[in-house]
């Protein structure tokens, strides 16, 4: 049975009476099973979406009640609409696949926008439905980013060569090392992202990658996947970066995917350079444009 989230009349100028009347519904389990099944007959078109979904169904059957996670549509309609939203602690990954923004517009404005949300790799197409409504919403923006998304078939991925120098060993990260992981990340937001960060690596379901010192035991680089299912929090330790330990521990990641029968995909600054070169040199190709987008806070809200 669906579970509606009891949300106050919009303070904002509504542009039509039935979004006064709209409302916030769960997805059940059931819900996100049809929906994955869905996504899947989309293909390649939608395999990020569709891997997102696929993630958080299986997370939820071994834990139905994680804390901090809402998974949305507008007034229950998502088979209609093609619209669902995913949001996990401070991270939103926004969904619509069959092109109708209007109820995408709509959802955000229901939102509480009193603290600082993560907008994850949204597509171009999305940009500006979401930008409008931040305006609408006077919502201020803290971090915009402009990105791309590396793609990497599993036959590909099945060739590549796997060379671990002497001395290091790969292995999977433990929860001893979330905080070296946190501190290391660009977006890393104290405490809640270690609560994400331990999670990812707690996972059954999602893989981790760690190269660690042999000698001495210490976690030299690292990558995680992410709700999403990309190569995520691909990090190196200072002392040693430019002995090829990213494109080692993005190769040890995609084959163990591949064992799946997936493909990787990573998203990656366009401005990060050193990590495009990475990729590109592993044979991935270049698949889509997205941003992420960090808002700030807001002030006096009515809802």
């Amino acid at each position: 049975m669906h579970s509606v989230i009891v949300v106050s009349q919009l303070s904002v100028s509504s542009s039509s009476r039935k979004m006064s009347c709209d409302k916030l519904v769960n997805l059940s389990i059931f819900d996100l099973e049809e929906l994955e099944s869905v996504l899947r007959r989309y293909g390649d078109r939608f395999e990020i979406w569709y891997r997102t979904v696929q993630n958080y169904l299986n997370w939820l059957r071994v834990d139905p009640d994680i804390v901090d996670l809402q998974i949305i549509s507008l007034n229950g309609n998502w088979r209609n609409d093609g619209t669902f939203v995913i949001i996990d602690c401070s991270y939103i990954y926004l969904h619509n696949f069959k092109e109708n923004n209007d109820s995408l517009e709509r959802i955000l404005h229901l939102l509480s926008w009193k603290r600082s949300y993560f907008i994850c790799m949204f597509p171009e197409r999305l940009k500006q439905p979401i930008l409008n409504t931040f305006r609408e919403l006077q919502i201020e923006i803290a971090l915009f980013t402009d990105d791309v998304i590396y793609y990497l078939p599993a036959n590909a991925a099945e060739c590549l060569e796997l060379d671990i120098p002497e001395g290091y060993r790969l292995g999977s990260l433990e929860r001893k090392h979330v905080k070296q992981i946190n501190a290391e990340w660009e977006f890393s937001s104290g405490t809640e992202s270690e609560r994400f960060i331990d999670r990812l690596i707690m996972s059954e379901c999602n893989v981790t990658i760690g190269l660690f010192n042999e000698s001495n035991h210490q976690l030299v680089g690292w990558c995680l996947q992410s709700p999403s299912g990309e190569l995520s929090l691909l990090s190196v330790d200072r002392q040693h970066r430019r002995k090829g330990f990213g494109s080692l521990l993005v190769t040890a990641f995609a084959k163990q995917i591949a064992a799946a029968g997936l493909g990787s995909y990573a998203c990656v600054l366009l401005s990060n350079h050193p990590s495009r070169k990475v990729f590109s040199s592993l044979g991935f190709y270049e698949k889509e444009n997205v941003h992420w987008i960090l808002s700030k806070p807001k002030q006096n809200m009515s809802h």
